[in-house]
């Protein structure tokens, strides 16, 4: 029981992360566009 709850919030935390990863470098890809075009 233990077990299988360690393993779906630790799944939950991956996938927190990663969706975090791809929204920051999302953001990082706007912001270096914008400064490229002034």
């Amino acid at each position: 029981m233990k077990a299988g709850l360690l393993f779906k919030l630790a799944c939950l935390l991956i996938a927190s992360i990663a969706l975090a990863v791809h929204f920051v470098r999302k953001g990082l890809g706007k912001l270096g566009t914008s400064n490229e075009q002034q």
